[in-house]
């Protein structure tokens, strides 16, 4: 390898010192050194800048943390359902502590952990890493020792009551009822970067109808653009997307179709999604403590808009034929709990349905893995049975598929690979609920909706109002199996202009004290840590 400069190489012991003026090595052998000396070294420990760096610091710090408390440790146990989750269960009932050490013992090689968490005596801790920041949400009795601990074995930075982390801002209710997560910071640094902050805003991520294609429509002929630009755009979209602003995270699939050979059209659109960031850059996720008998203003009392807190609520749905050029339809889903997404996921299907019953079905099928995964999450996090979650779809026919595993001429032709979901829904895994299309919270991961569309899923899908109806648009519930039946109530009067002017993201709170921050250690689910203060 190359040496740097200033440091020489000794030719007979390959010892690489500084060369402080010296032709001569400093060790006992005193030969000559050179500079361009070729040589293989082996490094006593890790440095920044290495690729195994990272996984060497974590295998170090998950090691400290897992090791029992007796051997100089912290005791926690790595989770069998989720490679980011690492807890000390310690429940108050035998019997299902006992069952989920078993089932954690079943699973041995597990990939790189970055949340953690501890549970003692009724209180928990809940550790998220990422490289060298970490973040601590839970009971303040258990925080304080562990700040201490970690202090004694690493040299660390106590940043306090924490307002950001990895990009995203954390604002916290003064009635510590609420929280909100977004990436303004990072937003307006983007829109500063590409010049888009002079503009005039725009309601949505893309012009509603816009259908990105590869084909060049452009009248003056070759209209191909420089793609390093193009990719410097959408590049930067992708982390608001998956953290903080599901609101985009359609435009940004349909964006990242084109990073060969973008055009003008592409980089307008990509433009436009930066301006539509900045002009709504204060918008974040909110997650709230919610009242189980509390009814939306617009809307009677549904299985679609009355989650129960604590509560994982998905919405499935689907977009038939939509992309040009191959007809092939765009997937997803939303999972929401205490108001707010956790999950979502935009993407075109690998295969081309037949009909938009059949788009659905493999959508919905795609949503019951991602609702699995969590169901198994939340259960670990809660120290509770695994319950069943519901999927809402708003296919008739998709639906029945879910339940009919009779093979017929529309159906029998879809692979194996999506008919899990019966299997499940049989089971009580998942139970598929039909939703009217006026409250799915999905179809804004399928197309580009209107501006008034947009706003409202937009608002209900972050936390921010409690249904997508407007007045007058209310839906009676769909039928349901006669045990799920809920007996609707009437609908609230309709409010006045004033109270249907578009909601404003809550401003900032001051910070609770049951979370710090720390300037060391591996990654996060940010959005799950800062929930377990909620519970």
């Amino acid at each position: 390898m190359e040496l740097p400069d200033g440091y020489r190489a000794c030719e007979h012991c390959h010892e690489v010192q500084p060369l402080a003026n010296h032709t001569c090595c400093n060790s006992t052998c005193k030969k000559t050194m050179k500079k361009d000396a070729d040589l293989v070294i082996k490094l006593r420990k890790a440095i920044y800048g290495l690729k195994q760096s990272p996984r060497d610091w974590f295998d170090t710090i998950t090691g400290w943390l897992m090791k029992p408390l007796k051997n100089g440790g912290q005791g926690f146990k790595q989770s069998p359902h989720d490679p980011c989750l690492i807890s000390n269960l310690m429940s108050s009932d035998p019997e299902f502590a006992k069952a989920m050490q078993a089932k954690r013992a079943e699973s041995s090689d597990q990939p790189e952990p970055t949340l953690i968490s501890k549970v003692k005596n009724g209180k928990e801790i809940w550790i998220a890493l990422y490289v060298d920041d970490l973040l601590i949400a839970g009971d303040s009795e258990l925080i304080e020792p562990f700040v201490a601990a970690i202090s004694k074995q690493y040299t660390i930075r106590d940043l306090g009551v924490p307002s950001t982390f990895l990009g995203c801002e954390i604002k916290r209710a003064a009635d510590r009822k609420s929280i909100v997560l977004s990436c303004s910071t990072y937003i307006n640094a983007m829109a500063k970067k590409f010049g888009l902050t002079k503009t005039t805003g725009v309601s949505t991520p893309l012009v509603p109808g816009t259908k990105l294609t590869t084909e060049d429509q452009s009248t003056k002929g070759n209209s191909r653009v420089d793609s390093t630009m193009y990719r410097s755009y959408v590049g930067s979209l992708p982390y608001a997307a998956m953290t903080c602003r599901p609101d985009i995270a359609y435009a940004v699939k349909e964006l990242s179709r084109f990073l060969v050979e973008p055009l003008k059209a592409h980089l307008s659109a990509a433009q436009h999604v930066v301006e539509y960031l900045f002009h709504t850059h204060s918008l974040g996720i909110k997650y709230s403590k919610q009242e189980s008998d509390k009814v939306a203003r617009f809307s009677v009392k549904a299985l679609w808009n009355d989650h129960r807190p604590n509560e994982i609520a998905g919405y499935s749905d689907a977009d038939w034929a939509g992309q040009v050029p191959g007809c092939k339809s765009t997937s997803g889903y939303v999972f929401m709990i205490n108001g707010g997404a956790v999950s979502w996921k935009s993407q075109t299907q690998p295969v081309v349905a037949l009909s938009s019953a059949e788009a659905e079905y493999v959508a919905v099928s795609e949503a019951t893995k991602e609702a699995l995964y969590l169901k198994k999450l939340i259960a670990e996090l809660r120290h509770l049975e695994p319950q069943t979650v519901t999927v809402f779809e708003d296919n008739i026919a998709a639906e029945a598929w879910t339940r009919n595993d009779t093979d017929h001429g529309k159906s029998r032709h879809i692979d194996v690979r999506y008919h899990h979901i019966r299997d499940h829904v049989k089971k009580g895994d998942i139970k598929i609920v039909m939703c009217p299309t006026a409250e799915m919270v999905a179809d804004i991961m399928t197309k580009g909706l209107n501006p008034d569309l947009h706003f409202r899923t937009t608002m209900r899908m972050m936390g921010h109002a409690p249904c997508m109806a407007r007045p007058g648009q209310a839906k009676q519930p769909m039928p349901v199996p006669v045990e799920e039946t809920q007996q609707p109530q009437k609908q609230d009067a309709a409010p006045s202009e004033d109270q249907q002017a578009p909601l404003k993201v809550p401003a900032a709170a001051p910070a609770s004290k049951a979370s710090r921050r720390l300037r060391r250690p591996s990654s996060a689910r940010l959005a799950i840590a800062c929930l377990a203060e909620l519970w």
